[in-house]
Formats: structure tokens, sequence, C-alpha cells
């Protein structure tokens, strides 16, 4: 099984946004992941650091049902970057190897 990651951060270049914009950002994540046929796992905030700022960041993690395509994902989140004014979305794609029960 393959899950991915993907992370964003909250400032424009070293200024945060308001808070409605954050919130319309994130949703817009979770409406692309929710239409590519995405199952979500994780929807996580805190703090992370981009270019050695520290900045609130948002996580998702998800797997695309039957490993399916994901391009048209990653063109939506160029998108949504975009209409963000952000340099990039991280992507990261992780296999699962096991499950550790006790």
């Amino acid at each position: 099984m393959t899950n991915y990651v993907v992370s964003i951060g909250r400032n424009i270049e070293d200024t945060p946004m308001i808070e409605t914009q954050w919130v319309a950002f994130t949703a817009e994540i979770l409406q692309a992941i929710d239409k590519n046929d995405g199952k979500l796992f994780t929807f996580a905030k805190g703090d992370g650091e981009y270019d050695g700022l520290v900045e609130e960041t948002a996580v998702f993690v998800f797997e695309i049902a039957d490993n399916g395509p994901t391009y048209r994902l990653e063109k939506t989140l160029g998108h949504i970057a975009y209409k963000f004014g952000q340099e990039c979305i991280a992507w990261q794609e992780v296999k699962t190897v096991r499950f550790i029960a006790p």
C-alpha cells in the first residue's frame, strides 16, 4: 500500500495568511483529495519549517483508491498552490511495509 503525504505552509513569503484564507486553503486541499478518490487518514496542523522560517503547517495523509493515478490530483494541487500564493506544496509517497501489532 502506498500512502501519500501532502504538506502546506500558512505563510505567503514570510507573512502568515489571514485565518479565513488559511481555512479556505486547507479546505481546498481536503476537497481535492476527496474528488480524486483519496481516502484521508490524517489531517493535522502544527509548526513546521520551510526555507529557514517556522510557520504553521498542515499535513494530510491519505491513500488513493486502488492505487490509482495521481496526476490529476498533482495538477489540481499545483493550481491551488498558485491560487494561494505558494511556492510549492510538498508531496511524499510512503510505502507501508508492515503493520506492527502488540
